[in-house]
């Protein structure tokens, strides 16, 4: 039954990226000529993280600070920098989940990571918005 949970999961990821071939110029709002970034809720991520085996094609980005990082982040995160996210070097084919300490930090990331030519980007907002354990210092 678990098993059939998580096939629906990636299912429903796979419908709201459109299968995954969405160009950028396709997540554009055609008024305000914005990149639109989709978001998922925290208790979908906390999902895919007690699966992360499950999950091979999926990263969770936290744009934090290094110190901000280490101070508590999502288990199977890893930490990347807004200020660096533009000499990252992922497979455009991985689905990409980012957070931060604001929701409006983590919007601006996912929008760069789509101007950048990722197409199955997330945001998953707020770091603070996370109901779950963090993890601690695993540098």
């Amino acid at each position: 039954m678990k098993k059939l949970g998580y096939i629906l999961l990636i299912l429903v990821a796979f419908l709201m990226t459109g299968c995954g071939s969405t160009p950028v110029e396709d997540n554009k709002d055609k008024d305000t000529d914005k990149v639109k970034v989709e978001t998922i809720k925290p208790e979908e991520v906390k999902k895919i993280v007690d699966d992360y085996i499950n999950n091979p094609d999926i990263d969770i980005i936290d744009v934090r600070s290094e110190e901000e990082y280490k101070e508590g982040h999502i288990k199977g995160s890893i930490n990347i920098p807004s200020n660096y996210l533009s000499e990252i070097h992922i497979s455009d084919e991985r689905t990409l989940i980012v957070y931060s300490s604001t929701e409006k930090r983590s919007e601006m990331a996912a929008e760069e990571l789509l101007k950048m030519g990722y197409k199955k980007v997330y945001s998953m907002g707020s770091i603070f918005d996370w109901d779950d354990d963090l993890v601690e210092d695993s540098y």
